[in-house]
């Protein structure tokens, strides 16, 4: 190629090479792998430090074998492999075994009623095993010392 039809080359339209869209198409692709890569690391992150981020923070449970409800701090729960998985865990709370009776994920993480005059703990019915009402995206949790809807809360 002759120097004047390089330059031929480089103006016609599809031409050549375009710095600006190469460049932006770069940093897009930069963008979307570091957004990618923080999610995952602060999935990971908040998944290996559950009660480690507050260690003071008293965490509730319930025995559903035992009946026995009692308090561990975040620096003493097992490490997040060792939690039970479940409906409680879809919710969000953590299973564990029962110090004391020893039977295996039975222990449920309660969560606090929100009504600032009532403040009780509970485990929400959904996440009692065996007890799963169905994939109801907008069932109502409700506490059951006061009977209030935790939604009414928000």
């Amino acid at each position: 190629m002759t120097e004047e039809s390089t330059k031929e080359h480089l103006a016609a339209p599809g031409g050549g090479w375009r710095a600006p869209e190469h460049l932006f198409a770069a940093a897009l692709v930069m963008v979307v792998v570091a957004s990618v890569g923080l999610t995952i690391y602060g999935i990971w992150t908040d998944d290996q430090t559950v009660g480690r981020s507050d260690p003071d923070r008293d965490f509730h449970f319930k025995c559903f074998d035992c009946e026995a409800e009692f308090v561990i701090k975040g620096k003493d729960l097992p490490p997040p492999e060792e939690m039970g998985r479940g409906p409680a865990a879809m919710m969000g709370l953590f299973t564990i075994d029962c110090p004391n009776c020893g039977a295996t994920h039975s222990a449920i993480q309660q969560m606090q009623c929100a009504n600032p005059d009532c403040r009780g703990w509970f485990v929400p019915e959904e996440a009692i095993p065996g007890r799963l009402r169905g994939a109801i995206p907008s069932a109502p949790v409700v506490c059951p010392h006061c009977g209030r809807d935790q939604s009414d809360f928000r």
